[in-house]
């Protein structure tokens, strides 16, 4: 029989709540199923910083030269080796809306991935 999970390590920065000051700007644009992602009502915390997060994240997510397979691929793999569960638990459905296949994520998430893990995209005909 297995060990249950250990309980999760407790919140540093408790989210911003509905009707706190801030909440607002948490909502902007970064809803998903009515509700804001928490690292945005985090994020609200600060808002010089969130901004700037955002600004970065705008740019990887919209303004990339990347095409979004090959983006996300490259965020799952930094997400990964990062240990940041949170982001790639977030870009596990972003990659499959981009044509990641699941097994391709798990690909990503090995420590060595094999070669051939993560098949490339052919370049599109101009």
């Amino acid at each position: 029989m297995n060990a249950p999970d250990p309980a999760p390590p407790p919140v540093r920065i408790v989210p911003l709540q509905p009707g706190e000051e801030g909440y607002e700007l948490a909502t902007v644009g970064m809803e998903r199923d009515g509700t804001p992602l928490n690292i945005f009502t985090t994020l609200a915390r600060n808002p010089k910083l969130m901004r700037k997060v955002n600004s970065l994240g705008g740019y990887l997510l919209w303004k990339s030269p990347l095409p979004p397979r090959q983006r996300e691929i490259v965020i799952l793999r930094t997400a990964w080796r990062s240990g940041s569960e949170y982001e790639f638990g977030q870009h596990r459905v972003i990659g499959a809306q981009s044509g990641l296949t699941l097994a391709n994520v798990d690909a990503l998430a090995a420590s060595d991935p094999a070669p051939g893990g993560v098949p490339r995209s052919r370049p599109s005909s101009p």
